[in-house]
């Protein structure tokens, strides 16, 4: 009989070390558990603001886009301008083709043909001009759409990490809840 109360007592002894461990295990694992979940937060709340201050970045970046270079009523301005000045380099031909070779040579001391084809490279030069007007339009479009489009996968980012960091929140508080 008292083989068995020792039996009994040093097997009890055994469960109680074994409570104490595994009690001391759930214990370091809870606070690791809670560390992390905060130290998760902390990472999640550094990456929204990191995302909201590229969002905000890229919004003046689109603004300045759109004031500047994605400015329709600029581009027209633009088109307009050199339109102009293309009309008025054709009204100089037309006055200039009216005079005879020689009258105007006499008057200029150019050769008519001379004139005529400084003309015809300047029209050539504004019509350039206008093209790559229309090529830095088009660019400034495609990168503004560009940044929209990156603009839209952070808006996302941030509205997954803060749900994120609601779940991690209201396991914390339950986690910190049973510990009390």
């Amino acid at each position: 009989m008292v083989f068995f109360i020792v039996f009994y007592i040093t097997k009890i002894k055994y469960s109680i070390l074994n409570m104490f461990v595994l009690f001391l295990n759930l214990l370091i694992i809870e606070s690791t558990n809670i560390h992390s979940c905060e130290s998760k937060i902390r990472q999640i709340d550094h990456d929204i603001v990191q995302f909201e201050h590229d969002y905000l970045t890229n919004l003046r970046i689109i603004d300045k886009l759109n004031s500047q270079q994605c400015s329709y009523v600029r581009h027209i301005n633009i088109k307009m301008d050199i339109d102009r000045e293309i009309e008025k380099l054709e009204r100089e031909k037309s006055h200039i083709l009216s005079y005879k070779s020689e009258i105007y040579f006499k008057r200029y001391c150019k050769s008519r043909e001379t004139i005529l084809s400084e003309i015809k490279r300047k029209i050539d030069e504004k019509k350039k001009q206008w093209q790559t007007q229309i090529k830095l339009y088009n660019d400034s479009i495609s990168n503004k759409t560009g940044y929209e489009q990156i603009n839209k996968s952070l808006r996302n980012k941030i509205e997954s990490l803060k749900s994120e960091k609601i779940v991690l929140e209201k396991c914390l508080f339950a986690t910190k809840l049973n510990k009390i």
